[in-house]
């Protein structure tokens, strides 16, 4: 039996009708196990409340091969409270211990999660926090805070599509917006520019005015969800202006722009404009795997990178390392099977996962938020 089959998995040994979760294996170098610590849970579903302070009991190699491995999948359980409502998603059973293990870590660092959030977003209410976000968001920008603020490290959001990685974008917008940064949200196409004030929007903050890079056009204007024209582009002669100072024009709370206008090999003002506005800023990277294309986006900023697919293909790994300079995003399951290049960009192997819509399939997930990770100063 290889490591990644059992490591946080449940499971169950034969002639028992207990069911059993796996905190952590012994191996040899090839990854082999030869031994492991579980705990007894009272189903297969989600990990109780206490998980973390049970009794660990040992199993050793001659009794593995007489264990019923479950299923992949097991029950998000958000550190917010209600009011603010779950999205009932899962996440893979084989990150689901490390998951919730950071989760409980960032609980006995700053509290309460909701009142951690509605500090920053600067809510009245837990009621005006369930308005906005649900649990697994408030989790998310919990977590983004902490690591921005707290551990200068960046933030992967990997959620599956649905679950509301647009919002958690937006609440960070709202975030630092409200501390006096002019946060950059950069993004794959100007029609998603009215997608994000729609999220602004829903959360209380449609009132933030961006600058958008993009030039003024149809397909770059901020529209409502009626199609009303709410933003557009200033004048090219005007934008030119802010450009070359390197500056963000006062009446601005936050900048917009697609990752095509900073995509020259050769110096470019729109290149010197975002260096300029990056340093000891936020930003906000929609489509994440694109960025590996532009790798001059951002030097000195803190990131929260957002994309189902960010690490889809092994080649963006090492990129993504990036968001930490501390630990690497993996999916132990491809990773450790593949070995070779891909296992070497993962060195140093931080586990992350990956939330999904309840009944969906996590299966061979590709990996998920950085709970364990985050802010980064490249």
């Amino acid at each position: 039996m290889k490591q990644h089959e059992i490591i946080y998995r449940f499971f169950k040994q034969k002639k028992s009708k207990e069911i059993c979760f796996c905190i952590s294996v012994q191996s040899d170098e090839r990854l082999n196990v030869l031994g492991l610590y579980y705990i007894h849970v009272p189903n297969a579903e989600k990990l109780p409340k206490n998980w973390f302070h049970r009794v660990r009991h040992y199993l050793p190699k001659a009794e593995l091969k007489n264990l019923q491995i479950g299923d992949l999948g097991m029950a998000y359980m958000p550190a917010s409270m209600p009011p603010v409502k779950k999205l009932e998603t899962v996440v893979p059973d084989s990150m689901g211990y490390e998951i919730h293990a950071a989760l409980h870590r960032l609980k006995g660092e700053v509290g309460k999660i909701n009142n951690y959030v509605r500090k920053y977003m600067g809510y009245a209410s837990d009621a005006e926090l369930a308005n906005a976000l649900s649990a697994e968001q408030v989790d998310a920008v919990a977590l983004a805070i902490y690591n921005i603020e707290v551990r200068n490290e960046g933030m992967i959001t990997g959620d599956q599509t649905g679950i509301g990685k647009g919002r958690i974008a937006a609440s960070l917008i709202r975030v630092y917006a409200r501390m006096g940064l002019k946060p950059v949200f950069i993004t794959e196409k100007p029609n998603l520019f009215s997608d994000i004030y729609r999220d602004l929007v829903a959360i209380g903050s449609g009132d933030l005015v961006p600058f958008i890079v993009n030039g003024r056009e149809g397909k770059t204007q901020v529209k409502d969800e009626d199609g009303r024209l709410v933003y557009e582009a200033m004048e090219k002669s005007e934008q030119e202006t802010y450009f070359a100072k390197g500056g963000v024009p006062k009446e601005c709370d936050f900048v917009m722009a697609t990752y095509s206008q900073f995509a020259s090999n050769k110096p470019t003002t729109k290149q010197f404009f975002l260096q300029s506005i990056a340093q000891n800023n936020v930003l906000i990277l929609d489509e994440s795997q694109r960025r590996r294309k532009h790798r001059n986006i951002g030097n000195g900023a803190a990131f929260l990178r957002y994309s189902e697919i960010y690490a889809g293909r092994s080649v963006f790994i090492g990129y993504f390392c990036q968001a930490s300079r501390q630990y690497a995003a993996v999916c132990r399951q491809n990773v450790h099977e593949r070995g070779g290049n891909d296992q070497r960009q993962i060195g140093r192997g931080n586990r992350q996962g990956r939330r999904c819509i309840a009944g969906s399939s996590c299966g061979k997930p590709r990996i998920r938020r950085a709970n364990d990770t985050p802010r980064t100063f490249v």
